[in-house]
């Protein structure tokens, strides 16, 4: 998951706050590659100390060879144009699988629409009880994809989160015991949801 930055820059601008953001730890690019700049430092400075204090003239000049050998192989491999094959090919997977996310902010927007009666509270309740089972089902989907999501909403953290109730919670347990089904978990909280609308739709 992404790691937000907005509280650091919420409180100035200018030339500083670029300094702050460059120091951060958390989420930067200096945590994500410290340790393969380390790997190549090391290797590069062995390489360095060994040219100069163990090789002997012979050697160095192998050594020579090899580096003009290996300068000539570079030149002839178009690395910058199998580079943009692969960027693309990553960059257009990623957006793919973020393309496939379900969001909910349409079926939001039709609660909205849709659920409208003359009495203001009962509409608005009924509104955020079918958006709290299709958050609870959205959560319980992305838990099946995302390590980190099934870390944050365990199946103990959901009652404390809100997201759920401790009767639903008994309910979700027992269908996966009964079943052995992960999927049961995800849908049937969208049919408790239809048959909330379908229940206040007759009354």
């Amino acid at each position: 998951m992404s790691v937000s930055y907005v509280s650091d820059i919420s409180e100035g601008s200018g030339f500083f706050i670029v300094l702050k953001l460059i120091a951060r730890w958390k989420g930067s690019l200096y945590k994500l590659v410290w340790l393969d700049l380390v790997v190549y430092l090391i290797i590069y400075y062995l390489i360095n100390l060994l040219y100069r204090f163990a090789l002997n003239s012979a050697q160095k000049e192998t050594f020579h060879m090899i580096v003009a050998y290996c300068d000539d192989i570079s030149t002839q491999l178009p690395v910058s144009f199998v580079l943009g094959f692969f960027v693309s090919g990553v960059i257009g997977r990623w957006f793919q699988t973020f393309m496939f996310i379900p969001w909910l902010n349409e079926i939001t927007y039709s609660v909205m629409a849709a659920v409208n009666c003359a009495d203001t509270r009962v509409s608005r309740k009924i509104r955020l009880s079918v958006m709290r089972y299709l958050n609870l089902a959205w959560i319980l989907a992305m838990r099946r994809i995302s390590d980190r999501i099934a870390e944050r909403f365990s199946q103990q953290h959901k009652p404390k989160g809100g997201n759920t109730k401790d009767d639903d919670d008994c309910i979700c347990r027992g269908r996966n015991e009964i079943w052995s089904v992960s999927q049961v978990s995800t849908w049937h909280t969208i049919i408790y949801k239809l048959r909330l609308v379908f229940t206040r739709s007759k009354s």
